[in-house]
């Protein structure tokens, strides 16, 4: 999963990066089961429930920005990156160190050679448990906190707040359901965490079953993307019910300005196909084979899509669906989707602030 640092750049404060990232997006992030502000700091999640609390300045002559990510499985370490300018890439020598303060106090030094590079990124990636324990502890008692590349080329810092740092975790603790749990970043019980967590993001091709495979690999596969056929993986998740009924979403066919097009696939253990998924056309009652901008949410086992007539996100069709397990000829072993409400509102009209719940109703219908 690629960092939404990405999608952002050239804007000066991480107010300034969220304003800009969710304009580009839409009224909602695309794909996105999480993206929320929290004073100078902001929260993203993916379908997959792999969560990133990060804070950004653009313009910073250093480091660009400071990001914590954190994965759903049990026990997940935290790991931390840092988005630096090229002039910083260059500083870093083998002699360098990277110092964390908190209130102008050091309570971290890392040599650059412990460190990851990720030259393409321009990120440094640091996970080391013990460390990152005692970073994260400090960063939630303090104010501040400065970024220090110390070495023979030189020094170069970067400060930021730490204001909404604390609310961001418990965010994350939050949306993968790790609070009371001992495996928590800030909401701490006694609770232990189960054995696996119910969904991941993936990340490659070698993570799908073999049966739906064939869809995405190759130059004649029917969701391939791109000029040279590669499959986009970004934002495809899996879905595990309690009876090992699955339900797997990806992304199928080239993504437009602020539409992505998914495939859904249910079925049992490693027995999937893809979906007919129920709709309401302008005939009536029907299906549909390919849903867009899709959102998960496990915990109310229900799953949205919102087709974006244009970017601003104030016209298009919003769609909710519950998620089930069953057996049926159309929708396949284990997996059934219940069309819960359709929403459609075909004027471009500007006036998207208040998001889709007003849009008419399309389903259920309403009695005259």
């Amino acid at each position: 999963m690629k960092s939404i640092l990405g999608k952002a750049s050239g804007c000066p404060t991480v107010a300034a990066c969220v304003a800009g990232v969710v304009a580009a997006m839409g009224a909602a992030p695309a794909s996105a089961s999480v993206y929320q502000q929290f004073r100078d700091w902001v929260v993203s999640c993916s379908n997959g429930l792999t969560c990133e609390a990060f804070h950004a300045e653009w313009e910073s002559p250093s480091f660009r920005s400071v990001l914590l990510r954190r994965g759903i499985e049990p026990l997940a370490p935290v790991t931390l990156e840092l988005v630096a300018t090229p002039n910083l890439l260059a500083m870093a020598g083998a002699d360098a160190t990277v110092a964390f303060l908190i209130d102008d106090a050091e309570v971290l030094s890392v040599p650059v050679k412990d460190l990851r590079l990720e030259p393409e990124h321009q990120m440094f990636v640091y996970g080391d448990v013990s460390g990152m324990t005692r970073l994260l502890s400090s960063m939630q008692d303090g104010k501040t906190m400065k970024v220090l590349m110390r070495g023979k080329g030189g020094s170069a810092a970067y400060e930021l707040p730490l204001s909404g740092f604390t609310a961001s975790l418990l965010r994350v603790d939050d949306v993968q359901g790790r609070t009371g749990r001992d495996d928590a970043l800030r909401a701490k019980g006694s609770n232990p965490p189960p054995a696996s967590a119910p969904v991941r993001d993936i990340t490659s091709l070698d993570q799908l079953p073999q049966s739906i495979r064939v869809d995405f690999d190759g130059a004649n596969a029917v969701c391939r993307t791109g000029e040279a056929g590669q499959p986009t993986v970004l934002s495809g998740f899996d879905f595990r019910f309690e009876n090992d009924n699955r339900l797997i979403g990806m992304p199928c066919g080239t993504a437009g300005a602020y539409n992505q097009p998914f495939a859904l696939y249910g079925g049992k253990g490693d027995t999937l196909k893809r979906l007919s998924i129920p709709s309401m056309l302008a005939g009536g009652p029907s299906v549909i084979s390919t849903v867009y901008n899709v959102g998960l949410d496990i915990r109310g086992r229900e799953l949205t899509a919102f087709f974006k007539g244009r970017g601003l996100g104030d016209c298009g069709i919003m769609q909710v669906w519950t998620l089930n397990e069953g057996n049926t000829d159309t929708q396949g072993p284990g997996t059934v989707l219940t069309l819960k409400e359709q929403r459609e509102k075909p004027e471009c009209d500007g006036l998207g602030e208040d998001g889709t719940r007003d849009w008419p109703m399309k389903w259920p219908i309403k009695p005259s």
